[in-house]
């Protein structure tokens, strides 16, 4: 997640004019996805189109459970998972 992220947040910065100073919110619509396995965190980026440059959301769940959400969601989405115990993404 956090390389999808990434950028994620810094195409979303480009095309809006934003810092990227966002947080990451709670919301109830990351609860139509499944949750996570224990000990990892997953999420969905979604992107403007098939070259998955632009961001235009995000959902997924913390390593604690928690879901979060930002953006809109779009037909073009990668799925990642990562583990909680500091690395990098478990693709």
């Amino acid at each position: 997640m956090k390389r999808h992220l990434a950028s994620a947040l810094a195409g979303l910065a480009a095309t809006s004019g934003l810092t990227l100073g966002l947080t990451i919110s709670t919301a109830s619509t990351a609860a139509a996805y499944s949750a996570c396995k224990a000990g990892t965190e997953c999420s969905w980026v979604y992107y403007t189109s098939a070259a998955h440059t632009v961001a235009t959301g995000v959902r997924g769940y913390d390593c604690s459970g928690n879901p979060f959400s930002w953006g809109t969601t779009s037909p073009y989405v990668v799925y990642e998972v990562a583990g909680c115990g500091g690395g990098g993404p478990v693709d």
